[in-house]
């Protein structure tokens, strides 16, 4: 059912790609900056464009923690914020859904432009973090900062996962995609939806989480024991 909920809602984004069908299992499909719309009224879609749209529709497959915002700052309980740390390659590819409700989950969206890395930066506020290749001298800071708060991180920076990042964007055949990666995920309280991880080109646990131990499983000393 909440997948059906958010597929309706995607299809609303931005006019420039409104022949696109911007439904997850869809988007994958199209190249860089080819969009397949049928009037010439709308232009190709840019490359950003399309992570643009992918930033949105995550937001629509991630769920977050109840406690991502602390009662002290009731007020922005009504947004939902991206944030976008250094040089924003978006441009204007936001401006049909910022400031529009996400109506999946009842929060108006805001999209915060930080410029650069500053240690006074409040992060915690956002939902949701890109990092721009031009902070890639300060990437690990920022993600240092941000280890275990339920903030989905995305970049397109090579190591971006090694380096405790989530989502990653990359080109395979022409064709924006991403990687993902688990560990902070789940160590950050966040649940994906399962097409999200079904449809990233590749999934990872950097560093690996600890397996659970079966509990009916038994143990080297409760055999020895046995044994005896």
């Amino acid at each position: 059912m909440k997948s059906n909920t958010a597929s309706s809602e995607l299809i609303k984004f931005n006019g420039k790609l409104a022949g696109c069908c911007l439904i997850l299992l869809l988007v994958i499909a199209m190249p860089v900056s080819i969009c397949g719309a049928a009037t010439p009224k709308v232009r190709q879609a840019t490359e950003y464009d399309i992570k643009a749209a992918y930033l949105y529709n995550f937001v629509l497959f991630v769920q977050w923690p109840e406690s991502n915002i602390p009662p002290s700052t009731a007020a922005d309980d009504k947004t939902f914020t991206i944030g976008i740390i250094g040089k924003d390659p978006f441009g204007n590819s936001f401006k049909d859904v910022e400031g529009k409700l996400l109506r999946y989950k009842k929060k108006k969206l805001v999209i915060k432009r930080y410029g650069p890395y500053r240690k006074t930066l409040g992060l915690g506020k956002c939902q949701v973090i890109f990092i721009s290749s031009s902070e890639k001298q300060n990437l690990r800071t920022i993600l240092a900062r941000l280890k275990g708060k339920p903030v989905l991180t995305i970049a397109e920076t090579p190591n971006f996962l090694k380096a405790g990042g989530m989502i990653r964007f990359v080109e395979k055949q022409k064709k924006i995609r991403w990687e993902i990666n688990q560990t902070p995920v789940k160590k950050a309280d966040l649940k994906f939806n399962s097409q999200l991880l079904r449809n990233a080109v590749r999934v990872v646990q950097i560093p690996k989480l600890p397996q659970r131990k079966n509990p009916d499983t038994p143990t080297n000393k409760s055999l020895k024991e046995k044994e005896n």
